[in-house]
């Protein structure tokens, strides 16, 4: 089984714009990232990772 983990690198979370600056969509947006991956790598399986942009962010655990 394949898992496909979309991630916006380069604007993340543009919904949240009215209650949170970028730094903090960014931030909310990797964690959410690491969450999922965490996740899949839990049940046993392995995720690609498809980015809008290279992330500046740590890749998850």
């Amino acid at each position: 089984m394949r898992f496909l983990v979309p991630y916006a690198a380069d604007r993340p979370k543009t919904r949240l714009a009215d209650v949170l600056d970028d730094d903090d969509r960014a931030a909310f947006a990797a964690a959410m990232r690491r969450d999922v991956v965490s996740a899949i790598r839990a049940a046993g399986h392995d995720a690609s990772i498809l980015s809008t942009a290279p992330s500046t962010r740590p890749p998850p655990r």
